[in-house]
């Protein structure tokens, strides 16, 4: 019931805004995601349907029917772990993913931050110390975090293989049963967790920041960083005032 109920407040959304473009997004309506992308994409009626999965499933399923609507209707999704190959499948469908890991990780890219602490009447000093802290706590944060990150990497790349493996046309059970007795040889563990844990080290080594972003999926890396110093600790003033930059004219 949830499902159909929010299937047709899409539909709703689309046909009510047929002269405008629908853009679906994960969360809710009073979510981080709602309140940031409408402001990003204006054009856009922005919709949120909760899951990544629902984004993905409703964007194909409308883009199918496209000759049922008159509007365009993309989608955006988290990267949440998915790999470049991943996304450049989804691209085609009219799915995308912003290049951090989450949305809060976009109130860390050094544009945003700058922004902030010059609209606060910081000096250029001071923004570079704040950027230059922010940056160093970020790697800090990844290299204490590195080995949940790295299995978190392992455990999502093995349930796509198995999603790989399951998902194959099968018709009979013994294909089925062949499939199924092929995981364990087809998923390395080892050398996947292996491969993932020196990709990260390499990101801490050269002191990536921005890379850093894109991997890191923590909720709490934004306090970690030490940025919201400039709103006594608060996360919800500082997003709230990234919000209110954005929405001036």
């Amino acid at each position: 019931m949830q499902i159909a109920s929010e299937n047709q407040s899409v539909h709703r959304g689309i046909v009510s805004g047929s002269r405008q473009d629908v853009l679906l997004i994960e969360g809710t309506t009073d979510s981080i995601d709602k309140r940031l992308y409408s402001l990003i994409f204006k054009e856009y009626n922005v919709i949120s349907v909760e899951s990544c999965e629902r984004v993905i499933s409703f964007t194909k399923a409308f883009n199918k029917l496209n000759k049922m609507h008159y509007c365009k209707v993309i989608g955006i999704v988290d990267r949440d772990r998915r790999s470049d190959e991943e996304i450049d499948k989804l691209n085609p469908s009219g799915i995308f993913c912003p290049e951090v890991a989450e949305v809060e990780n976009l109130f860390l890219l050094p544009e945003v931050i700058e922004v902030v602490a010059s609209d606060l009447h910081r000096n250029d000093q001071e923004i570079k110390d704040l950027l230059e802290r922010v940056h160093q706590k970020t790697l800090e944060f990844l290299s204490k975090e590195i080995e949940t990150q790295a299995l978190l990497f392992t455990k999502k790349a093995v349930q796509r293989k198995v999603n790989e493996v399951m998902n194959q046309k099968i018709n009979k059970l013994n294909e089925y049963k062949s499939a199924v007795e092929s995981i364990p040889q087809s998923v390395d563990i080892d050398s996947t967790y292996k491969k993932v844990y020196s990709e990260l080290s390499k990101i801490i080594e050269e002191q990536d920041y921005l890379k850093a972003l894109k991997v890191i999926n923590n909720k709490g890396l934004l306090p970690y960083t030490g940025v919201l110093d400039l709103f006594n600790g608060s996360k919800n003033v500082y997003i709230d005032y990234v919000m209110r930059l954005l929405s001036s004219p």
